[in-house]
């Protein structure tokens, strides 16, 4: 779940990219533990909290009345999306494919609405917008580390869970935890979501780890692994017949690897045929019911 502490309330840049309106209304509602803002076109803007969901009321603020709640109008979200993507879509291309753009903080807008030839062309095709507010928690690996260094090297990992439950936090801080401990850490965070670049720089504490961007998990393990001589390479969401492949070369090539993928169990981490064979590799299987909630620790 995606959570913001007081001390990144206090510099939320991602209200910079909401319609004056809507940021203003935003401004008088909570910020501690603010998941997500959804701005629908017609619709009621929506808060995502941890314990919860709320409309932005008309009067700013949030309520739990649907009468009460503040409706996007078009005009609002295409003001919305200027901002987001700095009054150009085309500049954000490479970025629209994956379906969300990286703002200042490392804050990710998810985007959707009607694609015309295979791709969202203008402003007014865009339906919604999802602002997931980018967040860190420092000090949650510490329980585990036990169990993920090993008497030689770091133990080959993964983290499992339903979406939702803490699977990129806890990767983040074990990141930065291996990292302080002099292990050298290579990041390939396809998403953005695990040290939350943007315009090169980490908006997240990973420490000293190496962070490679904005590319495919396969081709970004392989970099990673030949130009920057990492002892472990932390990974995302691992899934499909190439991530599998550039695993399995990573593990014959004496690093290891900290990943994570979607799973309730590991049951279903060894049903899922794109994972069957390349889950018996992990030493460790991490299982999590929610962010700081460490449900089982399986070592192979």
């Amino acid at each position: 779940m995606y959570i913001l502490t007081n001390e990144q309330a206090a510099k939320t840049g991602y209200l910079s990219y909401l319609p004056p309106a809507v940021r203003n209304a935003v401004c008088a509602a909570p910020q501690e533990g603010l998941c997500e803002i959804r701005l629908r076109r017609a619709r009621p803007a929506m808060l995502y909290y941890t314990d919860g969901r709320y409309y932005i009321a008309q009067q700013g603020g949030r309520t739990k009345n649907p009468e009460q709640s503040y409706i996007v109008g078009a005009r609002e979200l295409i003001r919305a999306c200027e901002l987001v993507f700095e009054f150009s879509l085309y500049a954000h291309e490479d970025e629209l494919q994956q379906g969300f753009v990286t703002i200042r903080g490392g804050h990710r807008i998810g985007i959707a609405g009607g694609a015309r030839a295979g791709r969202i062309c203008g402003f007014s095709d865009v339906g919604s917008l999802n602002y997931r507010i980018a967040h860190e928690h420092i000090g949650i690996a510490e329980p585990i580390l036990p169990d993920i260094i090993g008497k030689t090297r770091v133990n080959n990992t993964i983290i499992i869970s339903p979406p939702m439950c803490g699977k990129t936090s806890l990767l983040r801080d074990l990141s930065r935890a291996l990292s302080v401990r002099g292990i050298r850490v290579g990041i390939c965070d396809t998403r953005a979501e695990i040290a939350a670049v943007y315009e090169g720089m980490p908006g997240m504490d990973i420490a000293d780890a190496d962070v490679l961007s904005g590319m495919s998990k396969s081709a970004g393990m392989m970099m990673l692994l030949r130009c920057m001589s990492p002892d472990v390479i932390v990974c995302d969401e691992l899934g499909g017949a190439e991530d599998a492949a550039a695993a399995e070369q990573i593990f014959g090539c004496g690093v290891s690897l900290l990943a994570a993928a979607h799973a309730a169990d590991r049951r279903e981490l060894f049903l899922r045929p794109d994972m069957k064979s390349l889950a018996k590799r992990f030493e460790c299987v991490i299982t999590l019911g929610g962010i700081g909630e460490i449900r089982e620790v399986y070592h192979a």
